[in-house]
């Protein structure tokens, strides 16, 4: 269970099971991951730090309707950025859980393995 409070319009009973679901198959890939929910967002996050000042996301969905418009997305996203600000060159819609965890943990492989503090 994460250890922190998943922002109400991130939808906790759809969010905060994700969230579970991800940390704990995206454990074996790297022991680094964590649950991170911003109140400024419109979806809460699961990350890694794999470099320094590199970071993987997945954007975890906060309903069972895709309606962007209205802020409302049922579709994982997997990205990259720099400083937890500046987004990366890399940016993947995923349909399932199962596909965002494959998507992450091939990025990872592909672009430096597990979080390195000498970077």
């Amino acid at each position: 269970m994460p250890k922190f409070k998943i922002w109400e319009h991130h939808n906790p009973k759809i969010a905060e099971p994700y969230m579970n679901d991800l940390l704990k198959k995206l454990s074996e890939s790297s022991s680094n991951w964590y649950g991170d929910s911003w109140y400024n967002d419109l979806m809460a996050n699961v990350s890694l730090q794999y470099q320094e000042n590199k970071y993987i996301h997945i954007q975890i969905p906060n309903s069972k309707n895709d309606r962007p418009d209205l802020e409302e997305f049922s579709k994982f996203y997997v990205f990259t950025s720099f400083d937890q600000a500046t987004n990366g060159d890399f940016n993947k819609e995923c349909e399932s859980l199962d596909d965002a965890v494959k998507v992450a943990t091939d990025l990872l492989k592909k672009l430096g393995g597990e979080k390195n503090e000498k970077t």
